[in-house]
């Protein structure tokens, strides 16, 4: 008995160090993470208290609160390092998040820039300093086919250490919606889609990079944005391409996506790498990518059939529940001599 409890401890050990190598990676829509207060240089008062949303600080709380409740669940093992989101209004809000909610014993920091954006939502990034350091950041405006700038969100450029051993280049991206009509706003994402391959392409001319693409793309992999201008590969067995979209195969999966409108589901939300991170000191574990589902984020779908995403609102009502998108996250590990 007395082996076999050697072994089995010793067993635990090696597993525990395994984990400890393996980094969460999420990224979540938040829904309109707005404070309760009138910006007038935004369009931002209908999240007021005497908005047509009647939003409130008590609201604001209970939203908080319920995003750090998201973000504790996603990982059994242990919290993400690394944290891409949007729908964010400002500052305010990322440090009511990480300071009043019980992410602050996690220690996040974050990483925002006011954009373009008439509503006055942007694209921030957590990050848990014990995994991750950074080294440079800035936003990427995206602009249209004569070079002028798009009144929408930044793209957010992030670069760091991975636990002081490996470069990391993320991208944290929430492109412009379908409002309007698809074919109205295509030229839209596709000027996002360029802005970012040319960001992509700057990066891999010159060395082999560990780059790590997340967002609301209001695309899915099999879109022409995102599949051919992006030029994101969702076949890693017929792939040209230096990006591989780590969501495409979840698209096989019937009644499954990180959104669903009218009654469908989809994966808008997408996590894509280059083709470094499969093989170089930091690349990516065994489980490529998930959706994060767990029940308490559902609710009956009464309207058409099956479950939805338990909103914070659902049209004009007020549910109190998380977002509109379900998050989406991935893994990375890093090679060890330790072990």
């Amino acid at each position: 008995m007395k082996y076999i409890f050697i072994l089995g401890m010793s067993l635990f050990y090696c597993l525990a160090q395994a984990q400890e190598n393996v980094l969460t990676v999420m990224f979540y829509n938040a829904e309109n993470l707005f404070d309760a207060e009138d910006d007038p240089e935004k369009e931002d008062e209908g999240f007021t208290p005497q908005g047509s949303y009647h939003w409130s600080k008590a609201r604001l709380y209970k939203k908080i609160n319920n995003l750090a409740r998201v973000i504790l669940s996603a990982d059994e093992w242990q919290n993400p390092s690394i944290i891409g989101m949007c729908e964010i209004e400002n500052d305010n809000v990322l440090r009511m998040l990480t300071q009043y909610t019980a992410l602050k014993s996690v220690g996040y920091r974050f990483i925002h820039y006011e954009s373009p954006d008439p509503r006055g939502i942007d694209v921030a990034m957590l990050y848990n300093p014990d995994d991750f350091e950074p080294l440079s950041s800035r936003p990427i405006r995206i602009k249209d086919e004569k070079g002028l700038p798009l009144q929408t969100r930044d793209i957010l450029y992030v670069k760091g250490l991975v636990r002081n051993i490996d470069t990391l280049h993320v991208f944290v991206n929430h492109w412009p919606s379908k409002y309007g009509g698809v074919a109205g706003s295509l030229p839209r994402r596709f000027a996002a889609a360029k802005t970012l391959k040319q960001q992509v392409d700057s990066l891999l001319h010159l060395r082999d990079a560990n780059i790590l693409i997340m967002g609301d793309l209001n695309d899915n992999p099999f879109d022409v944005s995102v599949k051919d201008v992006l030029q994101a590969c969702i076949d890693t067995a017929n792939c040209s391409s230096s990006l591989i979209n780590l969501v495409a195969p979840l698209m096989k999966t019937q009644n499954i996506g990180s959104h669903k409108f009218q009654g469908q589901w989809d994966i808008i939300d997408n996590i894509i790498v280059s083709r470094t991170l499969y093989e170089g000191r930091l690349h990516l574990a065994a489980q490529k990518a998930k959706i994060f589902a767990p029940d308490f984020m559902l609710t009956p779908d009464k309207t058409y059939t099956g479950q939805r995403i338990f909103r914070t609102y659902y049209g004009m009502k007020y549910e109190g529940g998380y977002s509109d998108h379900l998050p989406i996250m991935t893994y990375l590990s890093i090679k060890s001599t330790d072990l």
